[in-house]
């Protein structure tokens, strides 16, 4: 979820300014396309699409279709969840860059700061989401092996 950050300046904190867009901040640039072709745990990949279609490629006669259905209905859970952290993770650097540009032009305001850092818990909260849901997807791949390498032993 690297291309839902904002890009600050050099001091760190600064948010770059885009007038082109409506919330008004730059953001950091997507991975490419190589890159996002293959990474599954990515908001904007086709590899999530490639594995359900790959797992429909599986005969009945190598795994069992209840199982296939199964694999199915998690990966689209996780699909979708991934993306929904991508939303909300989108949001709230948006919120962390104008609460940041608020901060820098009135510094000494407690209030500013105390709002500046419920974003920043809130940051973080999406970020172990993220890995939860990173963490789903591993097991799901690790349980998708294991069955076709117990076929594959027989």
């Amino acid at each position: 979820m690297q291309h839902e950050k904002v890009v600050r300046a050099g001091d760190g904190v600064s948010p770059l300014p885009n007038p082109s867009v409506d919330h008004g901040f730059r953001r950091a640039a997507y991975c490419s396309p190589e890159v996002r072709s293959r990474r599954l745990a990515c908001a904007h990949t086709a590899a999530r699409s490639k594995l359900a279609e790959r797992l429909d490629a599986i005969p009945p006669s190598v795994i069992d279709p209840g199982q296939l259905q199964q694999w199915k209905a998690e990966l689209s859970e996780v699909d979708l969840a991934i993306i929904q952290v991508d939303w909300r993770k989108s949001d709230a650097e948006i919120d962390h860059a104008a609460q940041s540009a608020a901060v820098l032009t009135r510094p000494e305001d407690p209030a500013r700061r105390e709002v500046l850092r419920a974003t920043e818990a809130r940051l973080e909260l999406l970020d172990q989401e993220h890995c939860g849901q990173i963490d789903r997807l591993a097991r799901l791949l690790e349980g998708i092996g294991a069955s076709l390498d117990a076929f594959e032993s027989r």
